[in-house]
């Protein structure tokens, strides 16, 4: 119906489980790739909406979230001079 009406427009939602395959930098400390691993799976949502001039040629919008999950605890961030600059969750 949306498309009989509108033929020029698209509209879509897509969302799902992913993983990532990259593979951690070598040399990595322990407690970093432990870290970083838990980060590697998620939950992700897309949404889309295009508009086409022609059959082959339009134009379009997109927003996607990606939700990844690991806290860290009692992080302090210094600077170069080794100044503390922030410490938290």
């Amino acid at each position: 119906m949306f498309k009989a009406k509108f033929p020029r427009f698209r509209v879509a939602i897509d969302g799902g489980w992913q993983y990532r395959l990259a593979k951690l930098a070598s040399g990595m400390d322990i407690f970093w790739q432990e870290h970083y691993k838990k980060m590697k799976s998620g939950l992700h949502y897309n949404i889309q909406a295009a508009y086409f001039f022609t059959d082959n040629h339009g134009i379009e919008v997109m927003f996607s979230q990606q939700f990844f999950d690991n806290t860290l605890r009692n992080v302090i961030l210094f600077n170069e001079e080794g100044n503390v600059v922030a410490s938290g969750i």
